[in-house]
């Protein structure tokens, strides 16, 4: 295992909800009739593939389309999709 891909003091919360309707994930890339992503979040990285390995180990999933080499579309456990790049 790598070095720790975090920057010196970031921390990873995860908070879990009641939800009182049932809840639609975002698809992405959209597709018609489908619940669309209404945030996106691009995050920096120096170390791409270190990146993807911690957030897959703290529960993401890699998304089925990857459009760019240089960046991971990966998908947090409530369904939000969200990028990793260089």
């Amino acid at each position: 295992m790598g070095p720790d891909p975090r920057p010196r003091g970031v921390r990873a919360y995860a908070e879990r909800r009641v939800r009182t309707s049932p809840h639609r994930p975002p698809v992405w890339p959209a597709r018609p009739g489908a619940q669309v992503a209404t945030q996106h979040l691009d995050i920096w990285v120096q170390d791409l593939d270190a990146a993807v390995r911690w957030a897959l180990r703290c529960g993401a999933v890699e998304a089925e389309v990857q459009p760019q080499p240089q960046v991971s579309v990966l998908i947090d456990p409530a369904g939000h999709p969200f990028c990793l790049f260089t």
